[in-house]
């Protein structure tokens, strides 16, 4: 009996705290409430020394309010309205970013407005650009090497007789990946100077605690009216996948039907670990679907905690990758790196610039209608296009020409883009 009784004490003990939040401000209770077991998510603050006080308010996830109202009081109203004001602050500042690729083929992905500040590092010229053009990071896969890119912008107007918001589409421009990070910086010109564009999201400057609030926001494969959103917490930090190179894992931006094969036909990627074993990944359960890659994992703040990649199908639940958003400031740091070594090209003399097309590795196309355009369109013989095509799939690009002059190198490019081969072109110099 005695035993039976301690038994049904510590299951009560047991569902006691499990329903209970106990918030302590010195060595006394200040507020006691009773929240979903959903969101077993608690602060405790002591006066113990070596115990440190979250960093700032907000960690401090449910205090009992002091009015009497029932909704007020009530935890589910708290955390909807939580989940309300992050969608509200982050959903107009991310993008749908459509891949265009062979016969028009298209592919889903996301971005999100990124401060010119940040891409340029400073300097006079920020707001003047940032009046012309607007910003966007998003993955490296969803803006693959030889594809058009097309960013759509939910607009704030309503069309009145359908009750569904209005968008806004742009042609945009790489101005740089990196495939290791899985990022991309798009930019996007708009004309009309006055046209308001949706504010930058704020990139989060340390590594988030485990435990922190998450919300991955993206454009899913769905008739879904604008993005969404799901929610979880920071399950952990994965410095690289810690798997073999053969490994296949899904990126957050691949369709359903694609699942089946570890190799992605519309963006030009490879779905497996290699090359990204020194990326560094905030792990979440908030849940990812097709078409999210590139989307910001943010906290309850707003603030970009990663950007999504990849679901690694192994661990389930825990299984939702975002590039850590210390990578991504990394990122921007070689860009404004490299466009100061470009620019120095842009000065130097032009017989020193070199344009060059560039092919890229295409899954959709044959060997042998590849080998007949190269040697139609670019004048090479048989065994030269064998060659241009046997380094694109060896490497993932070749170089199919070079010019001194950049309209030669454009002209050749669309003629290729014409007859539907991946091709882009880039400037280096000859020293």
């Amino acid at each position: 009996m005695t035993s039976t009784i301690g038994l049904l004490w510590s299951k009560m003990l047991l569902l006691r705290i499990m329903l209970s939040v106990v918030v302590w401000k010195g060595n006394s209770v200040t507020a006691f409430t009773v929240v979903s077991p959903t969101f077993l998510t608690t602060t405790l603050r002591a006066s113990h020394p070596q115990r440190k006080a979250p960093r700032r308010a907000s960690t401090l996830l449910w205090q009992a309010p002091s009015s009497s109202s029932n909704s007020q009081n009530d935890p589910q109203v708290y955390w909807a309205n939580i989940g309300i004001s992050v969608a509200q602050q982050v959903q107009p500042s991310v993008a749908l970013i459509t891949p265009i690729g062979v016969r028009q083929m298209k592919s889903r992905g996301t971005g999100f407005v990124m401060d010119p500040k940040l891409v340029h590092g400073g300097g006079n010229n920020v707001e003047d650009d940032d009046q012309e053009y607007t910003y966007f990071i998003t993955a490296a896969h969803v803006a693959a090497p030889g594809y058009d890119i097309q960013v759509t912008l939910m607009n704030n107007n309503v069309v009145a007789e359908t009750g569904q918001p209005q968008y806004s589409n742009y042609n945009a421009t790489v101005l740089g990946r990196n495939q290791t990070l899985d990022l991309a910086l798009l930019r996007i010109q708009h004309n009309n100077t006055s046209t308001k564009m949706p504010p930058p999201l704020e990139i989060a400057s340390e590594v988030p605690l485990v435990g922190t609030l998450t919300f991955a926001h993206g454009y899913p494969a769905s008739r879904l009216q604008g993005p969404a959103m799901t929610n979880g917490i920071v399950c952990g930090i994965a410095n690289g996948l810690g798997l073999p190179s053969d490994t296949a894992f899904y990126s957050a931006g691949q369709d359903e039907e694609e699942k089946g094969s570890t190799t992605r036909k519309d963006n030009n990627k490879t779905a497996t670990s290699g090359g990204m074993d020194t990326t560094t990944f905030v792990v979440t359960n908030a849940a990812m679907a097709g078409g999210m890659s590139g989307g910001p994992l943010t906290d309850m703040d707003g603030k970009v905690l990663g950007v999504n990649a990849l679901i690694r199908p192994d661990l389930r639940a825990l299984g939702n990758y975002a590039v850590n958003a210390q990578e991504v400031l990394l990122f921007l740091k070689q860009q404004q790196e490299q466009s100061a070594n470009s620019n120095s090209m842009l000065g130097e003399n032009e017989k020193d610039r070199i344009y060059s097309v560039y092919l890229f590795n295409d899954p959709m196309n044959k060997k042998e209608r590849v080998s007949n355009i190269l040697q139609t369109v670019v004048n090479v013989t048989g065994d030269a296009a064998n060659d241009i095509m046997m380094e694109a799939h060896r490497t993932g690009r070749a170089e199919v020409s070079k010019f001194a002059q950049r309209d030669e190198a454009e002209h050749l490019c669309q003629a290729l883009k014409q007859e539907d081969l991946l091709v882009e072109v880039s400037l280096h110099s000859s020293k």
